[in-house]
Order: C-alpha cells, then sequence, then structure tokens
C-alpha cells in the first residue's frame, strides 16, 4: 500500500522502536494516524522517547501548516513572516493545533508585536484573493501608570480584517500594545484559548486543563461589554468544562496551593517562561507577566479583580511613590453609518 504524500515521514524515522510489533514497524501512515488525535502534552512526552523527537517535530509541524492552508494562506511564506515579525497565531486555530477536536477553526486570528502589524497584513495581502477590509476608527488616548499600561483595551493596540473574495475565508490581525504579541492572548474569556503558534513551534499556557477541554473562566467587572455574548454557552456547546472559580482545584489562597495546582490559580501571577506553560519554541520574546480575573476574597473589598498583564520586572513602581502617568493609544471601530464607537466591532478582536 502507499503512503499518501501528506502522511509520509521521512525513512530516518524508520525502525522506531515505540511502534514496533514483533512482525515488524507499524506503517508510516498508522503512526502519523495515531499521532494527529494527541493533544501538545503528550506529543511532548513523546518526542522525548527514542527516535521520536524527528517523527513528532514533523508532525505538529504538518499540523500547522494544514490549518493555514486551509485559510487560503501559503503556508511556509506564513510561517516565514511569522518569525520575522515576532507574530504569533492563537485563537480557536491554535486551540485545534495544541488538542484535536475541541472545535473547528472559523477563522485565523494572527496576534502581532507593536509596531509589525502592517507587515503581516502586506504579507497575507501577498496571498491572491485577500483583501483588507476597511473600517472607520479613531485614536483613543487614556492615562495609565507604567505598571498598568498594557491593561488597555485588553492589550490590543489596532485591529485589521481581511477576507478572501472567492473562499469567504477570514483572517484578523492584531497588533498588540507591546513588544510582545502575547498580551491580548491573557485577556481571552477562558484559559482554553490561551494557546498560540509561533514560527518555529507551539504553546499552551494551561496545558493539563486544555488537554482535559476544562477552561477557566478569566472574568472582569464589564465582561458582557468586552467580550461576544453567548460565548461561554458555545464553548460549553462543543463540551468545555467551565470552572468559574479556581477554589474548585485548590484552597483560596495562591501560598496555600500545591506547586502543581498554583499553576491553575486565577489568583497567583503566571508568567510566559513559568514551569507551567508547555513549548516547543524557547525563543517567545519579552517575558509576559500575568494574573487571570477573579473574585475577592478580601470581605472587605466585594467584587471582581480585573485581569492584569504587564511585562515581567516592570515592578518597579508598586515598590515606590512615585505617581507617574503615561500616555496610552490605541485605534477603536467606529461605527459606519453612525460614526460613533462600535462595540459590536470591537468585540470581534477576541475568538
Amino acid at each position: 500500500m502507499q503512503t499518501p504524500a501528506h502522511l509520509k515521514l521521512p525513512l530516518k524515522t524508520k525502525g522506531m522502536s515505540i511502534f514496533r510489533t514483533k512482525e515488524g514497524p507499524f506503517p508510516l501512515e498508522m503512526v502519523d494516524q495515531v499521532l494527529q488525535y494527541l493533544p501538545l502534552q503528550p506529543l511532548s512526552v513523546l518526542a522525548n522517547l527514542r527516535d521520536m523527537e524527528a517523527v513528532v517535530k514533523e508532525h505538529l509541524e504538518r499540523r500547522i501548516t494544514n490549518t493555514i492552508s486551509s485559510f487560503s494562506l501559503h503556508a511556509k511564506k506564513t510561517l516565514n513572516m511569522m518569525e520575522e515579525t515576532g507574530t504569533v497565531l492563537s485563537g480557536s486555530a491554535a486551540l485545534e493545533i495544541t488538542s484535536p477536536g475541541s472545535c473547528v477553526p472559523e477563522d485565523l486570528n494572527f496576534y502581532s508585536p507593536s509596531g509589525a502589524a502592517e507587515a503581516t497584513v502586506e504579507q497575507i495581502l501577498l496571498t491572491s484573493g485577500f483583501a483588507l477590509i476597511q473600517e472607520p476608527e479613531t485614536a483613543i488616548l487614556t492615562e495609565r501608570t507604567p505598571f498598568s499600561k498594557l491593561n488597555v483595551n485588553n492589550g490590543v493596540k489596532r485591529v485589521f480584517r481581511l477576507s478572501h473574495r472567492t473562499t469567504g475565508k477570514r483572517v484578523t490581525v492584531i497588533e498588540s500594545l507591546s513588544p510582545s504579541p502575547l498580551v491580548p492572548i491573557f485577556f481571552f474569556h477562558l484559559t482554553t484559548l490561551m494557546n498560540c503558534v509561533t514560527g518555529r513551534g507551539a504553546i499552551s499556557f494551561y496545558p493539563d486543563l486544555t488537554e482535559t477541554y476544562t477552561a477557566m473562566m478569566n472574568p472582569r467587572r464589564n465582561f458582557a461589554v468586552v467580550h461576544k455574548p453567548m460565548e461561554l454557552v458555545k464553548w460549553q456547546g462543543r463540551g468545555t468544562a467551565i470552572v468559574r472559580d479556581c477554589d474548585e482545584f485548590h484552597p483560596s489562597r495562591p501560598n496555600s496551593a500545591t506547586h502543581g495546582k498554583r499553576g491553575m490559580c486565577q489568583r497567583a501571577f503566571r508568567h510566559s517562561q513559568d514551569g507551567w506553560s508547555l513549548s516547543t519554541d524557547s525563543k517567545l520574546g519579552p517575558t509576559i507577566a500575568w494574573r487571570l480575573g477573579h473574585k475577592s476574597k478580601d470581605q472587605s473589598q466585594a467584587g471582581l479583580h480585573d485581569p492584569v498583564v504587564h511585562l515581567l520586572h516592570e515592578e518597579w513602581h508598586l515598590r515606590t511613590h512615585r505617581l507617574l502617568e503615561i500616555w496610552v493609544e490605541y485605534l477603536a471601530p467606529m461605527d459606519e453609518i453612525t460614526h460613533r464607537l462600535s462595540p459590536k466591532t470591537w468585540r470581534q478582536s477576541f475568538p
């Protein structure tokens, strides 16, 4: 039986011990069919076994290229662009790559570092059939402290929307307020979407939860304004179990949680290089720290704490009495008819 071209593994992987029987090695297409069901975490375990590193790497690359190609983009050129500009792919497409069977992606959401989004858009427009959707927008300035400068517009500086004239495939490019493209990701409504694909690999920031189709909420005071209506219902309908408060996993205080469970705590600060994330790419750019939104446990302070995202080691002003203020600018979409800010369009920035 001839192996289909898109399933062929390199000759150097023949003879691998893990997929052998007494009669000999499994057919190569069978190996790939097994791997296609595995989330990122078991794939990473297999990659540590003898003769499996190259197999897993090439399988994951195939997942990524097939996803990009399915949206009418040239996979190799897109991955090169992502590596050159520091852009990542996130949203439902990255979830399906890191945890197959979770969903069927409806569009591609690229997140670019501040200043790199236009180069990303230019590369996509070089693909025949794609056009930029022109939308009115207005610049908004807001005062923040150095520590809270990324907690503006959910880390989003600007949004570009593109559509393919023939296939109708949609691509969104979101420009981060930060040199890191990861900032908007940590404002997503569920941890199950906190994954990304780079030009070199894939990262899951909550791999244990994502693998088991479980998601913690990332609540905030104006949740219904920021996120699309019925988002939680949609993901529950896809089989995702939603945890609204991390007390379900451990005691209420992060310092009383076990080391492993601390990585699944809404109240604990995490960072993009910590041991609770799972990454096949060691080059993530600036290290980003975040804490999910959560209910206040202080009886004297009722309500919710919003999500917090900042560059690691930028806590200096918390230890001083300086009240330095800076201005942060972002571009917000406007309604084409009323020329007022359009929350409906704005919410499309998030998966």
